[in-house]
């Protein structure tokens, strides 16, 4: 009887043993599922998926050519073979682990065959004939290291590889797709991608630009369009290859340049404005060809100004040097609203006036414009022979006229003090200028008057609705961030209408300035101008920074610019030119 309780503890203890074994084989094979285990006997862990996108991504490009793939849409000009080998030793790569194919995407741009943004990449699988479109996620196109993330449509066993992916692109019209959720999915590991062959079509037509600018008088190099095609050498034309412009009714018969090549010029200008395919037939021994369909569009341009508001005090040679590096990063013309200040105030020494008129001049002859920016100090109003007025102004603290808006005088007194300036720059070696901001925006009609008296062309000063400083001004424009260029109504500067009219042509702040407002900011006006895309109309985003400050401004500029640097026309991506003020207005008169 005593010993029934020892009986059961043995079962008990039995029990436990049973349940702890069961435990840790639960664990192991979870860990062998995601972690695996080196079938070598090397004793080194074998990591199938991991939380992390592996270390190193290996992608090979071979010749190694598979078997014939029919065209999974003529919508798309190329595709590339993709091969996935799984490196494990002893298991199988999961359909639940991220595959990782990484590739320099830049080149597929800097050859116009692919879109900036990577939208046009499509992953194709095939399987039973049949091709399924496997959702993917692009992380940093445009790059020598864009990747592409799916998931694998089926296990792949240790040491096997499945070379039935396919990656389409080269369709410029691609409309946007869902990309793949990555959340809580895991990265395989010991994976190597090939890339087994690029493929074109035995028959593949290619365009010189597949952006054209409508009506660009400046620019003239955007509005031609060429198409050429090449025919493979297997197939023999008994005629000349035809072409057509789908859609508008036009079509031609292409030119023999020579060894497969034929070309012709396509007139565009009269097209209206949208989005146009272009397909070529070839008759080979009776039999008609395809080519895969080209795509263009024709837009008005979209400008984009990059405005500098100098104050009329001394700028550091270190923020110079960062503002001329980030113009030429960008390859962006800066449009300097220069401050003829500096040439007699005490602030500024005259070995720093020479340095700093020296340095614009310079960049005027690299491209840049100068423009004009005053605000209404008082040793510059005095200059100009008017008596300096102490209010209204926008700040408490300040006590030398920077805070005075220029509507504190008449048309008369502006128009002297706008024709000093000038004479001024004159003086100094500058430019006439043509193009004008005033500070804190405080344009009305009595400065657009004065401005039209001494000959400007273009005033910059309107923005949206505002208040501005501690004693909360209030300005006087009402525009939006989408407002076209306009030639100002003389009864109201918000319009053009009624009429009479201004002889000067407002371009807008309506991309905001890089010191208030944040690049997101930034980025979302100039989207709502390009959203729909070809344009209708031509349109113009002025954007404005400050240059003794540019280190902080440069942290809200380069995400934009890195943003608008993926629509230029100048890389076949879109309707965006980087212009100054004088270049919009040229086109757009």
């Amino acid at each position: 009887m005593e010993k029934k309780p020892l009986l059961k503890n043995k079962y008990f203890c039995t029990v436990v043993i049973i349940l702890a074994i069961s435990i840790t084989g639960l664990v192991v094979s979870i860990k062998l599922l995601f972690f695996g285990q080196d079938g070598g006997g090397t004793g080194q862990p074998d990591k199938q998926c991991s939380p992390d996108l592996p270390e190193s991504i290996e992608t090979v490009i071979l010749n190694d050519y598979s078997d014939d793939h029919p065209w999974w849409s003529d919508e798309y000009s190329y595709f590339k073979q993709i091969s996935i080998e799984n490196l494990n030793k002893s298991i199988s790569l999961s359909k639940e682990c991220l595959i990782t194919l990484e590739f320099n995407h830049s080149l597929f741009v800097d050859d116009k065959r692919s879109r900036a943004d990577g939208g046009d990449l499509r992953l194709l699988y095939f399987e039973n004939d049949a091709y399924t479109e496997v959702q993917i996620r692009i992380l940093e196109p445009n790059t020598s290291k864009t990747k592409v993330l799916f998931l694998p449509q089926t296990d792949i066993e240790s040491k096997s590889k499945d070379d039935n992916y396919f990656l389409y692109y080269g369709n410029a019209s691609a409309a946007q797709v869902n990309p793949l959720d990555l959340d809580g999915k895991l990265y395989a590991q010991n994976i190597k991608a090939y890339i087994n062959r690029i493929v074109y079509p035995q028959i593949a037509g290619e365009v010189s630009r597949h952006w054209i600018l409508k009506d660009t008088k400046e620019f003239p190099e955007f509005s031609q369009l060429t198409y050429t095609l090449k025919i493979d050498e297997s197939i023999a034309p008994d005629s000349y290859p035809t072409y057509e412009l789908l859609g508008s009714g036009i079509t031609g018969e292409l030119e023999f340049m020579g060894k497969g090549w034929y070309s012709k010029e396509i007139a565009v200008s009269d097209l209206p404005i949208g989005s146009y395919q272009i397909q070529a037939t070839v008759i080979s021994s009776g039999e008609e060809y395809k080519s895969p369909k080209t795509h263009v569009f024709i837009s008005e341009p979209l400008y984009i100004t990059w405005t500098m508001d100098w104050e009329g005090t001394d700028v550091p040679d270190d923020e110079l040097a960062r503002l001329e590096e980030f113009s030429i990063q960008h390859n962006v013309p800066i449009t300097h609203m220069f401050n003829p200040r500096i040439y007699v105030t005490s602030e500024v020494s005259e070995e720093r006036t020479r340095d700093l008129t020296k340095w614009v001049t310079q960049r005027q002859m690299s491209g840049d414009e100068i423009g004009m920016h005053l605000h209404m100090h008082y040793d510059l109003v005095q200059s100009a022979g008017i008596t300096p007025r102490q209010t209204p102004k926008w700040t408490n603290y300040l006590n030398n006229g920077h805070d005075v808006p220029m509507t504190a005088y008449t048309v008369e007194e502006l128009t002297q003090i706008i024709s000093w300036s000038k004479d001024e720059f004159l003086n100094q070696g500058l430019p006439s200028p043509v193009s004008f901001r005033a500070g804190g925006w405080f344009a009305d009609l009595k400065v657009l008057q004065a401005l039209e008296n001494n000959g400007f062309l273009i005033d910059t000063s309107g923005r949206d609705s505002y208040v501005w400083g501690a004693n909360r001004l209030k300005g006087y424009w009402n525009l939006s961030a989408t407002t076209h260029p306009y030639y100002p109504s003389k009864s109201n500067q918000n319009s053009s209408s009624p009429p009479p009219n201004f002889n000067i042509m407002e371009l807008t702040n309506n991309g905001a300035d890089s010191w208030f407002f944040k690049s997101e900011d930034l980025t979302n006006r100039f989207n709502a101008n390009y959203a729909n895309a070809p344009l209708n109309q031509p349109q113009v985003v002025t954007y404005l920074s400050h240059p003794h400050q540019i280190h902080t401004d440069l942290e809200v500029l380069t995400p934009t610019f890195n943003y608008i640097d993926q629509h230029l026309v100048t890389l076949d991506q879109g309707p965006v030119l980087y212009v100054t003020l004088q270049e919009a207005y040229k086109d757009l008169k």
